[in-house]
């Protein structure tokens, strides 16, 4: 929450993150997700902004600033508003210019001049699963509810005899959950998948089909 008396419009709050090693990572990637509404107050939008530092933080580079777009809107502006998993942004920043290497990064949430409320959330360092080779014509396949709290049922459909191997993994490109695997006939298919031992964040179910990709993220929202 942000009240223009305060004075710190555009003065940076950054969250500091450990040191990073980029070194056995394809295709790096930093991501988080925002939240943000002005609430009615008519004040300028915050912003975001990543840097790296590859000197233990003496000197950092600007990577990435991003003016917030609104997300939500509270139904009593008089009260500060607590967003819900629906109304956050994803946004993924590109770390290749560091690949193979060992930085510090850190995240800064810049006010504008006033508003409501502005959440940072989801941090992490890691693969980039759209660096996969994809192919979404594959098969296909659903996952409902998207994000999951904690039971969702994955949905496939295969076209012919096939040879499939599905999993969910996190944004490192860890298998956290074999979902299915090995030789299945054409038909229509369904997986529970409990999500209530895992951490909230961004994962990905990465379906191997004949030697064919495909991706699906989901969040796991707790």
């Amino acid at each position: 929450m942000l009240h223009s008396s305060w004075a710190i419009a555009g003065k940076p709050g950054y969250i500091m993150l450990g040191e990073a090693d980029l070194t056995s990572i394809n295709k790096p990637t930093l991501t988080y997700s925002y939240a943000y509404t002005d609430g009615g107050l008519g004040g300028t939008k915050p912003s975001t902004k990543v840097d790296v530092s590859e000197d233990c933080g003496k000197t950092w580079t600007t990577l990435n600033t991003l003016v917030l777009d609104q997300t939500g809107t509270p139904a009593d502006p008089n009260y500060i508003w607590n967003p819900t998993s629906a109304d956050y942004k994803n946004v993924t920043v590109s770390l290749d210019a560091y690949k193979d290497k060992q930085v510090l990064i850190r995240v800064a949430g810049i006010p504008g001049t006033s508003g409501n409320s502005m959440f940072i959330d989801e941090i992490t360092v890691g693969k980039d699963p759209s660096g996969i080779n994809d192919n979404n014509n594959a098969f296909n396949m659903q996952v409902a509810p998207n994000p999951i709290s904690s039971l969702s049922v994955f949905t496939y459909t295969i076209s012919d005899l096939s040879n499939i191997s599905i999993n969910l993994v996190d944004l490192s490109g860890k298998i956290v959950r074999e979902l299915a695997t090995g030789f299945v006939s054409a038909g229509n298919y369904s997986v529970n998948m409990n999500a209530q031992s895992l951490a909230s964040g961004t994962y990905y179910i990465v379906a191997y089909v004949n030697d064919q990709t495909q991706t699906i993220p989901v969040v796991i929202s707790k």
